[in-house]
């Protein structure tokens, strides 16, 4: 089975147990941002990171995407903005929730609140279920 994970799903998969479950499954053109934020943030904002460790995560990152299939967002913009206003969602929630239904592919994420978001309009997993 194929799935699309979100940037928080492969933020947290970046572990050597978990790492291999991205091969060959799909993501969104936005993941390299969120992550970029992400991995900002634990260092910039919360000090959980050092500047070494943001940039291995980073590189870390990087392979992971490339060993998955990135899925852009051009020409689903009118179609996600109106999903995302219907599910009261962020556009970068909605782009995921969005594909994973187009693509009959369960979503992976780690954010709950997303999950009960989308539940009835789109199937979604955590990273430890798959």
């Amino acid at each position: 089975m194929k799935y699309l994970f979100d940037s928080s799903a492969i933020y947290n998969a970046l572990g050597p147990d978990v790492i291999g479950k991205l091969v060959g499954n799909y993501t969104l053109d936005l993941a390299k941002y969120e992550i970029g934020n992400i991995v900002w943030k634990e260092g910039a904002l919360h000090k959980r990171m050092t500047g070494s460790e943001q940039e291995k995560i980073m590189r870390l990152a990087v392979d992971a995407l490339d060993s998955m299939t990135i899925l852009g967002v051009n020409g689903h913009e009118g179609r996600i903005l109106a999903l995302a206003n219907k599910y009261k969602l962020s556009f970068y929630d909605s782009s995921y929730a969005y594909f994973a239904r187009a693509m009959n592919i369960p979503l992976v994420t780690t954010d709950k609140k997303l999950v009960n978001q989308i539940a009835g309009y789109a199937e979604s997993k955590d990273v430890q279920s798959i």
